[in-house]
């Protein structure tokens, strides 16, 4: 899974169609794929942020 903003910036309009048609996993469970790519998105950030303060 690709991070939540990365998805929304490449595919501003219609991202919940593309990703039901792209993952079966999007389709059959659509909010737990959803947050799951915002979980992924706060993590990665957070990693991002801690790695250029040091």
């Amino acid at each position: 899974m690709l991070p939540e903003k990365m998805i929304r910036k490449a595919l501003p309009v219609g991202l919940k169609f593309v990703m039901k048609f792209i993952f079966k996993a999007a389709k059959d469970y659509p909010k737990e794929c959803e947050q799951t790519r915002k979980d992924i998105d706060r993590r990665l950030s957070a990693a991002l942020k801690q790695w250029v303060a040091e």
